[in-house]
């Protein structure tokens, strides 16, 4: 999938919270989208999968604007996991799961499906759990089961935003180490937004810096996550040390402090 973004803006009322925002995915990675509250990280989630609609711009798959496209198509090409773990569904785990392989099979689930569905629970650890009720489980497991609905689509992008928002840290590592290399064994793009610095900085491929609706810094990790550009976004002062050839991020005190 080459996935382009050209330009998008996008305002709530009177409020301009992404201004004109250009990048491209051109091949299997993982690329988490930082910044502070208000950056527009989640709304540049939702433009690109047309959850919202930029006033200005546009987004292509392969040269073709998403707005050309059915929902249905979209669906096939482009998987979403939102920030929430507060979805209820009166229904197992399983079948919870097999809601994201509509776009691809219908309401009219194959042998084919139920098999990608138990080993997708198998992977991500929640095998165990394939005939709970969703409602029963923790925030934790309601969030990882999210995650694997998104991952049966069987999509050539996935957006996630905060999948680890609500995991310890052990399970962070865990599920981001599992889509780090989902992106190399299924050859899938990955892009996700996410608070953590030092997450970020552990297994993003690529990071994307967001301030003020702008995409302040692009690159990978080491060339992004500098003590500079986390003083002028954040505001925060930090040593950057390496750790493993990747940057660690200890912070020290606000600008202000």
């Amino acid at each position: 999938m080459y996935l382009k973004v050209e330009n998008i803006s996008f305002s709530f009322g009177t409020t301009e919270v992404l201004k004109e925002v250009t990048f491209e995915l051109d091949r299997p990675n993982l690329t988490c989208i930082i910044g502070p509250n208000g950056a527009g990280k989640t709304t540049l989630a939702r433009c690109v999968n047309r959850l919202l609609r930029p006033f200005a711009g546009r987004v292509t798959i392969d040269g073709v604007d998403i707005n050309n496209m059915t929902l249905k198509e979209l669906a096939v090409r482009i998987g979403y996991v939102p920030n929430s773990s507060k979805d209820t569904f009166p229904m197992s785990v399983l079948d919870t799961v097999l809601m994201g392989r509509y776009p691809r099979a219908g309401w009219t689930a194959s042998t084919r499906d139920l098999e990608v569905v138990e080993e997708t629970l198998r992977i991500m650890g929640l095998d165990e759990y394939t005939m709970r009720d969703f409602n029963e489980l923790s925030a934790g497991q309601h969030q990882k089961v999210m995650i694997a609905r998104g991952l049966v689509q069987d999509p050539e992008l996935l957006i996630l935003d905060e999948p680890t928002s609500n995991l310890d840290v052990r399970h962070q590592m865990e599920v981001m180490a599992l889509l780090r290399g989902l992106t190399r064994e299924k050859g899938i793009s990955i892009l996700m937004v996410c608070h953590d610095l030092n997450i970020t900085a552990r297994y993003a491929d690529r990071v994307i810096l967001m301030s003020e609706g702008r995409i302040h810094s692009d690159g990978n990790a080491v060339e992004v996550m500098t003590e500079e550009n986390i003083q002028k976004v954040y505001g925060v002062r930090s040593n950057v040390i390496d750790v493993e050839g990747r940057p660690h991020i200890i912070l020290l005190s606000s600008s202000e402090s």
